[in-house]
């Protein structure tokens, strides 16, 4: 048997947080919108509260919000919409603008905070007992501030359950601009998790559930340590032989890796482990044989939800018949669900090896305003036009194809193209 090292405490089992009763539909709802983090500090523990308390997932909290504003807000104007009602925190839409210049045209956005830069979804939290009114009053602010061409909120995740609500309301109020939602813009992958690990191998194929059993045999003297606990000297210590390894496996495909592909995302996720890891909610699990880190596995965890960013495997040959990230996936569904946890998110994309582990292929979603006007309108088409050109021409034929291919040195993504992804 694997011997696991049983380092999750207290504060890994799932805690729910209270949930946030019925608020009177009679009572005003104030609206206020701040402009940095620092304004918000006071506020942190209740930001998060109440993200955990509406169904929010770990891309919606504070600190995620916060660091990543930290890293890729240049440039950009924050606009975060607070909602209280009787005091309290009813909803959180954090956006931000920008001005995206293609060629002589410039189009003007308003976005969510995490929507680029990462494989990572974003979104809007709202009390779903004033989702409507909530929304109502975050359109007549859009009304009263009109210097936007568009309002992209996405990509959305496949779990999110209010876009439909949400542009209905849009589309109301639809005489200052055209609402447009969509359910399916791409592939997001999500566990499900079942009552019982027993249950989940039941539900994968013969050859997934012999491939996993022999995995287990095959490294029955290694050990899943559940690093790195609370201090930042560990937390970095272990990443780092995490991000090392990472990069290594995708080195030896031709391929530059994450934490080169993207900018900055080396710093940024260095400093979200650190920050995480003090509130307990990093989950890096490491497969080790005779002390040697053979695998990683680099999770969150938050509410009712695991995310699993990456993982890493020893690109030694001698490694390639154990399965260790086989191993190391199971292990993360047996003790989410020994925790209490409802579902893993696998994040965005289409990735084959997940689907065969169980992964359910949910679509990503959407929500677009366009500025009515001959000259929002055309801003906005000149865009969107250039930005399929840029996906097509340098994502997918040069970056994915040619590229890889060439003796030359690599460079990591365009952030123009990173940038235009709406």
């Amino acid at each position: 048997m694997i011997r696991a090292v049983e380092n999750i405490d207290a504060r890994v089992t799932l805690e729910r947080a209270p949930v946030i009763p019925p608020l009177p539909t009679t009572t005003q709802l104030k609206h206020a919108v701040y402009h940095g983090f620092d304004e918000m500090a006071s506020f942190r523990a209740e930001w998060d509260e109440f993200v955990e308390a509406s169904d929010g997932d770990l891309f919606s909290t504070f600190d995620w919000c916060r660091i990543w504003w930290r890293y890729y807000g240049g440039g950009r104007r924050l606009e975060i919409h607070a909602f209280r009602n009787e005091g309290r925190l009813v909803g959180l839409i954090p956006t931000f603008r920008e001005t995206v210049r293609f060629g002589p045209v410039a189009v003007r956005l308003i976005r969510l905070i995490g929507c680029d830069h990462s494989t990572t979804t974003c979104g809007v939290v709202l009390n779903r007992h004033h989702l409507e009114a909530l929304i109502e009053i975050f359109a007549m602010w859009l009304g009263q501030n009109g210097d936007w061409d568009m309002v992209h909120w996405g990509p959305l995740s496949g779990y999110f359950p209010h876009r439909q609500v949400i542009s209905e309301v849009f589309s109301r109020r639809a005489g200052s601009w055209s609402a447009s939602d969509n359910a399916d813009d791409g592939p997001h992958i999500i566990w499900e998790l079942p009552k019982s690990f027993d249950d989940y191998l039941s539900s994968l194929t013969s050859n997934e559930r012999r491939g996993f059993k022999n995995a287990r045999k095959r490294l029955a003297e290694a050990k899943i340590a559940d690093e790195p606990g609370l201090d930042p000297e560990e937390v970095q210590k272990h990443f780092g032989r995490f991000v090392e390894q990472h990069q290594s496996q995708w080195r030896a495909k031709g391929q530059l890796g994450h934490f080169t592909d993207w900018p900055m995302a080396l710093e940024f996720h260095q400093e979200l482990a650190t920050s995480m890891a003090a509130l307990g909610r990093l989950w890096l699990l490491r497969l080790d044989v005779a002390d040697h880190p053979i695998g990683f596995q680099y999770n969150y965890r938050f509410g009712c939800r695991i995310h699993w960013l990456l993982a890493s495997r020893d690109v030694d040959s001698k490694w390639d018949a154990f399965g260790s990230g086989r191993v190391l996936h199971a292990e993360t569904v047996e003790k989410a669900i020994a925790c209490g946890f409802r579902e893993i998110d696998g994040l965005r994309g289409m990735y084959e090896h997940k689907v065969r582990l169980g992964g359910k292929v949910v679509r990503l979603q959407s929500i677009v305003l366009t500025r009515r006007g001959f000259w929002s309108e055309f801003r906005v088409r000149w865009a969107r036009r250039i930005a399929r050109a840029l996906d097509f021409w340098y994502y997918r034929v040069w970056f994915g194809r040619i590229a890889p291919r060439l003796p030359l040195p690599r460079r990591g993504l365009w952030k123009l193209w990173i940038r235009s992804r709406f």
